[in-house]
């Protein structure tokens, strides 16, 4: 039935979460019926866990991809696989959304490729609005390049109160405490979000 295949589904998500690929490999393999979201939970739960090679595995196996099962994969290849790969992932897609891009753009980062990351988010990436322009510059706070995502948010066409947070917790998470002291200082409003980040 639809619900078992949910339940089952959210088992495997839920095992994946946690690192039990092998337990999140069992309930796949019990399901007497699955769907694209089944397949893109396994292939999550391996990728997560550093089992790029099984990660790889399921997603060549996969009945029909959907663009989440296309984005773990870039993530997965820029994370513990190669720079080439997640190109060719992504160069595949029919279509891309703002994850799609910014795991390219971090992807370029991460490789040190700081300038192809650059020319991505300032040339290629459509549609750039705000929550465009915060998701990268978090991912940068969290990749520990504080100098690009500082540079993400001098270079923003429009800020609110997400990019302003998304500075501060690049700051506060890296240890440049006395920056992140300056930003919350500087912020033109608060939220509690702003004063978790900074401690």
């Amino acid at each position: 039935s639809e619900n078992n295949l949910v339940a089952l589904t959210a088992q495997i998500a839920s095992h994946g979460r946690r690192g039990r690929v092998d337990q999140a490999k069992l309930v796949f393999d019990s399901m007497p019926k699955r769907n694209v979201v089944s397949w893109t939970a396994m292939i999550t739960a391996y990728a997560h866990s550093g089992h790029l090679d099984k990660a790889e595995e399921m997603y060549h196996r996969i009945p029909e991809r959907n663009l989440v099962c296309w984005n773990v994969m870039i993530t997965a290849y820029s994370q513990f696989g190669s720079l080439e790969s997640a190109q060719m992932v992504f160069d595949k897609m029919d279509e891309r959304d703002i994850v799609s891009w910014t795991a390219m753009v971090t992807a370029y980062a991460r490789f040190g490729h700081v300038e192809d990351a650059r020319a991505i988010l300032y040339f290629q990436m459509p549609d750039q609005d705000i929550i465009s322009w915060n998701t990268v510059l978090s991912g940068f706070g969290r990749l520990g390049d504080v100098e690009f995502a500082r540079e993400i948010f001098q270079t923003m066409p429009g800020k609110d109160i997400a990019s302003w947070n998304a500075l501060l917790s690049a700051y506060s998470y890296n240890g440049f405490f006395q920056h992140a002291i300056e930003v919350f200082l500087t912020m033109p409003e608060k939220n509690l979000a702003s004063w978790n980040a900074l401690v």
